[in-house]
Parts: C-alpha cells; sequence; structure tokens
C-alpha cells in the first residue's frame, strides 16, 4: 500500500465530531468537557505545522491524537489543582477504540468495493448478487441464464482472486 500525504482540512471535516466527543469524554473526567475544543484546535494546529506527514490511517490518528491531547490538558489542570493524575482512575469510555473501528471498517469496505468492481464482469455481478445482496445461486443462474454450478464456478474464482489481491486468509 502506497502512502500519500492526507488532504488534513477535509479529514478534519469529516471526523471533527468523533475528534470532539472523544476528546469531551476524556476531559469529563475531571469535570471539563468544554476544554474538548482547546484539545482538538491544538491537535489541528500541530498538524499545520507539519502538513507534509505522511501516517497509514490518518482519520484514526486525528481521533487517537485528540484523545491523547485532551488527557494531556486533563493532566495538567489536575496538576494545577494540586490534584494527581492516575489513568487508572480515569478510564476511557470506550467511544475512542469504537470510532477507530468504525474508520477502519469504513477504509476496509472502500477497499472492498474497489477490488469487486475491478473484476470480471460476470464474477463481478455474481458477487454482488450471492454475496452482497445474499441471493441465491439458483436466483441468480436463473436470472444470468446460467446453470446454478457456472454461478458457483464464478463465485469462487471470484473470491479466489479477492483474496489475492486483498491478502487474507481463506475464503468463505
Amino acid at each position: 500500500m502506497t502512502l500519500t500525504k492526507p488532504d488534513w482540512p477535509a479529514l478534519y471535516v469529516r471526523h471533527r465530531d468523533s475528534m470532539y466527543r472523544v476528546a469531551r469524554s476524556a476531559l469529563r473526567s475531571i469535570g471539563r468537557p468544554d476544554l474538548a475544543e482547546d484539545a482538538v484546535h491544538d491537535v489541528m494546529t500541530s498538524i499545520i505545522a507539519d502538513p507534509d506527514r505522511v501516517i497509514a490511517n490518518p482519520e484514526a490518528y486525528l481521533v487517537k491524537a485528540a484523545r491523547l491531547r485532551a488527557l494531556a490538558i486533563a493532566k495538567l489542570h489536575g496538576n494545577c489543582r494540586g490534584a494527581p493524575w492516575d489513568e487508572d482512575e480515569h478510564p476511557s469510555d470506550g467511544f475512542e477504540a469504537d470510532a477507530v473501528q468504525r474508520l477502519d471498517r469504513a477504509r476496509l469496505y472502500q477497499h472492498l468495493h474497489q477490488e469487486v468492481a475491478a473484476l470480471p464482469d460476470m464474477q463481478r455481478r455474481v458477487i454482488e448478487e450471492v454475496i452482497i445482496k445474499e441471493r441465491t445461486a439458483t436466483q441468480v443462474a436463473t436470472e444470468m441464464g446460467l446453470s446454478k454450478s457456472r454461478v458457483s464456478q464464478l463465485q469462487k474464482a471470484a473470491l479466489l482472486t479477492l483474496r489475492d489481491r486483498l491478502g487474507k486468509g481463506p475464503i468463505a
């Protein structure tokens, strides 16, 4: 996979809500969710200072950076009030992990969609009908004017091609 420079402004617009929710979640533990905007602003300012950085998963980077900056702000405010900061006392509510998983799934879905679109026409159509639309091989065979076994052959060939292109484990 070739790494390219992300379009940071577009990524910010697309994922700012997730960034704010993660930051608010981290800052809620000290009773200062209002500082979430500062955390997100700090993250974007640091990114703008070095826009040429190349990151494998920029969406996850934005969310994680927002959380880490919010935790740093929380630690700073905790120390200002004289209270020691203990990460174990301020656990994450799990939103960050959920956001990263959703972003990874969206990226995987987009990549899979591109690979299915690149299949030969008959294989692509069989995959779309049988796997994506969850129709039976018999229904697809009748519609396409093929035998059920030919639909199965096309499906298997398409799945093997996808497995080779995606480099993942056994076919289903």
